[in-house]
């Protein structure tokens, strides 16, 4: 026995194989594929995002404002205004 031996029917018996299939009404060959939308693709590149502030500056923002405020009238308290 070769290695080629056991590589499956040959042509001979491919034919009988599908002639047999026919006979009893099985689909010997593949169905053709629908022809499918053509991939499209992209640049690579992910699209622009306009640049914001992180979450949560403003409420510091305003935290600060108050804070400074406070400050200054202490300031303005201690210099005696």
């Amino acid at each position: 026995m070769t290695k080629y031996d056991n590589d499956g029917p040959n042509l001979e018996e491919e034919q009988m194989l599908e002639a047999e299939a026919r006979r009893r009404g099985i689909s010997v060959r593949a169905a053709k594929p629908e022809a499918a939308e053509p991939v499209r693709r992209g640049s690579g590149w992910a699209p622009e995002r306009p640049l914001d502030p992180p979450p949560g500056v403003a409420i510091m923002d305003q935290m600060m404002d108050a804070q400074d405020a406070v400050d200054r009238r202490a300031l303005a308290k201690r210099l005696g205004g």
